[in-house]
């Protein structure tokens, strides 16, 4: 598998959801990355693209990783789901910062694992992304009636964004992943498009030799991280739990496919291990149908993308 980075700098606010449309996030899940490629290349008569990019997915021709954060030359992986050796037993602000701390430097990873970072600091960086911002919006339900509604957006600051990873066995695969990447940066992700939310510009960059390494060297590790969101096949769901430290994410939502059925139609509830969840033994994941009985197959990207941590 070959490996490119994808980074995107936002012209706009954004919304990434979390369930609702009062709160958002500063990172975006692959599953719904995924999705958002669907959805485009749908509006854009590319249904045959769809088939292919699923096709590629079920065959691990294509992988992704959640969309994660970088500041600046800064790029953050999740917090790996690791038991820390205990240092400064009694200091409760170390220990809190530890808990609040999401993200780390992906050139920190050795440096966190040793319990040798500095959380506050690490916090203090991470801070200079970007902020919240909730917005007043309106919406028309009947002829001369407005009703306003809230939604919380996130505005990235200058040099600041969300990148992500793909690992691809083709040309042809990856111009497919780039095909709905570009599509996606004219229309918007993480809101409504009639708000205008999500738009962005993307470059494409090398990946750093000692991530592509631990990339590499995963599947033979001890101890590995998911870089996306994920869901082990049914079989080795036992396996996969065992040792591991994972949480737990609801993945919902509606079905935002014109072509789908008359009326608006919610997804299948799953619930997938977050990015950062940490396992002991492999696995390759799943592209699940969410769908019932439209015209079409509901995707749901729960693929695997495993860095070493050991």
């Amino acid at each position: 598998m070959e490996y490119r980075i994808y980074k995107f700098s936002f012209k706009t606010a954004v919304h990434f959801g979390k369930g609702n449309i009062s709160t958002s996030s500063n990172h975006i899940f692959a599953d719904t990355f995924f999705s958002a490629m669907c959805v485009e290349l749908e509006k854009a008569g590319c249904t045959k693209d769809i088939e292919k990019l699923a096709r590629a997915v079920e065959e691990n021709r294509i992988r992704m990783s959640d969309g994660f954060p970088f500041v600046g030359e800064t790029f953050y992986f999740p917090k790996p789901m690791i038991k820390l050796p205990e240092k400064n037993k009694d200091d409760s602000l170390t220990k809190k910062n530890l808990k609040k701390l999401e993200y780390i430097p992906r050139e920190k990873i050795k440096e966190y694992l040793e319990g040798n970072i500095d959380a506050a600091e690490e916090r203090q960086k991470l801070s200079e992304l970007g902020s919240f911002e909730v917005r007043t919006m309106t919406n028309m339900k009947k002829a001369n009636e407005t009703r306003p509604f809230f939604i919380e957006t996130y505005n990235f600051n200058k040099n600041c964004g969300i990148y992500i990873i793909v690992s691809y066995k083709t040309e042809e695969d990856i111009e497919l992943v780039e095909k709905g990447i570009k599509n996606l940066s004219y229309t918007g992700i993480g809101g409504k498009y009639a708000s205008g939310l999500g738009k962005f510009a993307f470059e494409t960059l090398a990946l750093p030799d000692t991530i592509e390494k631990r990339l590499r060297n995963a599947k033979k590790a001890n101890r590995l991280m998911s870089l996306s969101v994920c869901l082990p096949e049914k079989e080795k769901m036992a396996e996969a739990i065992n040792g591991s430290g994972y949480i737990l994410l609801k993945r919902s939502g509606f079905i935002r496919s014109d072509s789908y059925g008359d009326n608006p139609v919610k997804k299948r509830d799953t619930y997938f291990f977050a990015a950062g969840s940490c396992f002991e033994k492999p696995f390759e994941g799943r592209l699940e149908n969410v769908g019932g009985s439209g015209s079409h197959p509901v995707y749901r990207y729960a693929k695997t993308m495993f860095l070493e941590v050991e």
